[in-house]
């Protein structure tokens, strides 16, 4: 529907806005063709770091928006379990990340399962329950976001851990160039133009 538009009707602001929208469609379309899901392990990127951002940028406005958030946590399973059906698929395409990135993030991770409900980041989210509400519903709250954190967050990363451990380090590529991959040439170029 963006393609269709006709540049010549729309002024510059949308010239633009539909230029860049083009773009972070083809974008995405190469690099879903390319593959890079299937080696996403990387330390500055990945569960291991994007998943504790949610409290930065989370609402903390009222009960809900707390309800919601343990709710997510409690979603993260599956969230994992996808992440890893892909690095599984990329096993078996020959398409892996570095060692030196899986023992990066094989460090995180282990940090991550060690931790405890009460030493992980997310436990800041008990913190940011609105005060003004009723002692009682502030501590199903914060009951809430603790079974969740200890549940389901904790235990998919101690998952991490040991799919990473066990299947995944000892597959890892040395060379760290893409290149040295399926594809990777035609990878490379790409990510060269996207930025």
């Amino acid at each position: 529907r963006t393609a269709a538009l006709d540049p010549e009707a729309l002024n510059e602001t949308e010239r633009v806005t539909r230029d860049i929208i083009l773009r972070k469609i083809e974008d995405s379309e190469q690099e879903d063709r390319l593959r890079f899901y299937e080696w996403s392990v990387d330390q500055m990127n990945g569960p291991q770091v994007e998943f504790f951002q949610q409290v930065n940028f989370y609402p903390f406005r009222n009960a809900k928006d707390v309800r919601d958030l343990a709710i997510r946590f409690r979603a993260f399973p599956k969230y994992m379990d996808q992440y890893l059906d892909n690095l599984r698929s990329g096993i078996r395409h020959g398409r892996v990340a570095p060692r030196i990135a899986v023992d990066r993030v094989l460090a995180q991770a282990e940090k991550v399962a060690a931790q405890t409900v009460e030493t992980s980041p997310l436990f800041s989210a008990v913190d940011k329950i609105p005060k003004d509400l009723p002692e009682a519903e502030r501590a199903e709250l914060r009951k809430s976001i603790e079974d969740a954190i200890g549940g389901s967050v904790l235990p998919t990363f101690r998952k991490f851990r040991d799919f990473l451990k066990s299947d995944y380090l000892g597959r890892a590529r040395d060379s760290v160039g893409v290149c040295a991959m399926p594809d990777g040439e035609e990878a490379y170029a790409f990510r060269v133009r996207s930025h």
